[in-house]
């Protein structure tokens, strides 16, 4: 087997040999790591905050009495986003469950397409802002 100047690990991969450079490998599983901690450090930190909330959130599809409540608190405008935005989430909630299989590329898609959708919450928090310092 021939191996460069870089440490170089053989790994077997079904029946077969591949060489992984551990410096890419480090560096891949490190990245993961960071994001996978601070994902599941921020979950935590808003059910603390917020207890029952993410529940309530998963519920509200199947609970009319919710988004009805919803719906007479909050201007039309400011639901719509709201709305739009819970849609978004649940058209993708499928692919979420099963995100360790996706391709690459549709987890790089889904990853900018979540982000997008965080983008217009953010707009939303500032309505809010808005309609609360009036």
């Amino acid at each position: 087997m021939k191996t460069s100047r870089r440490a170089k690990t053989p790994v077997s991969v079904v029946g077969r040999t591949a060489e992984l450079e551990l410096e890419h490998l480090s560096e891949a599983f490190t990245s993961y790591l960071d994001t996978l901690g601070q994902f599941v450090q921020t979950l935590g930190e808003i059910e603390k905050k917020y207890p029952g909330l993410l529940d309530r959130l998963r519920n509200m599809s199947q609970d009319p009495s919710l988004l009805k409540q919803l719906a007479e608190s909050v201007a039309p405008e400011t639901l719509g986003i709201f709305m739009r935005v819970m849609l978004q989430v649940m058209s993708v909630g499928s692919e979420l469950n099963r995100l360790t299989s996706l391709p690459a590329e549709r987890k790089i898609a889904l990853g900018k397409q979540l982000k997008s959708v965080a983008k217009e919450l953010t707009n939303l928090e500032t309505k809010f802002g808005e309609v609360t310092s009036n």
